[in-house]
């Protein structure tokens, strides 16, 4: 810290320590009169994540540990449904393992990953175990859930016609691999 502080008393005639507290004490004033804009929507606390709407209503991750006993505890996702009119929300998946991936919605659809450790991978740090990540759908109208694959993927999108692309990691390579998940089935586009 001496030598930046040399450095920036030669180039501003000051310490490291004197202009950091000038730029606190103008950004403190700056911003005094700033307010955020829009409503808070919940306030539970803990992890809520990957925000989605869908008419009038938003979707979103929520995980939060629960106490067991005085050193452990068990960690819940749940999905959850805040309605904008009447401000009421449910909890349309309860799930044991973590989302995988941001919250996506097409055609009254939400499509969501959770994690899941497979064997038959090549590492001694893991006991031959990976992570995979399971892509499922569920109807929001009928409340009806599938799970359409596993694989190894990164990000997905659904598109208008009950495809969904999706990538995924090069095996044992640097870089990306583009698939396409068609009527069960899955086909490599790009590279």
């Amino acid at each position: 810290i001496v030598g930046i502080d040399m450095a920036s008393y030669l180039v501003y005639g000051k310490s490291m320590g004197s202009l950091f507290s000038e730029w606190k004490r103008y950004e403190t004033a700056r911003s005094k009169d700033w307010q955020m804009k829009g409503e808070q929507l919940t306030s539970r606390g803990w992890f809520c994540s990957h925000l989605v709407s869908d008419n009038k209503k938003v979707y979103y991750v929520r995980d939060y540990p629960k106490k067991t006993d005085a050193l452990s505890m068990f960690y819940f996702t749940k999905i959850i449904e805040f309605d904008l009119t009447s401000g009421k929300e449910k909890t349309i998946v309860d799930l044991t393992s973590s989302v995988s991936a941001p919250l996506k919605i097409r055609d009254s659809k939400l499509y969501y990953t959770t994690l899941e450790f497979k064997q038959g991978y090549d590492n001694l740090t893991q006991f031959g175990y990976g992570i995979r990540s399971n892509l499922y759908q569920q109807d929001l109208q009928s409340d009806k859930k599938k799970m359409l694959f596993s694989d190894a993927l990164r990000a997905f999108a659904p598109l208008n016609n009950n495809e969904i692309l999706y990538s995924k990691d090069r095996a044992h390579q640097f870089g990306s691999e583009i698939w396409r998940y068609r009527n069960g089935r899955k086909e490599k586009l790009w590279e």
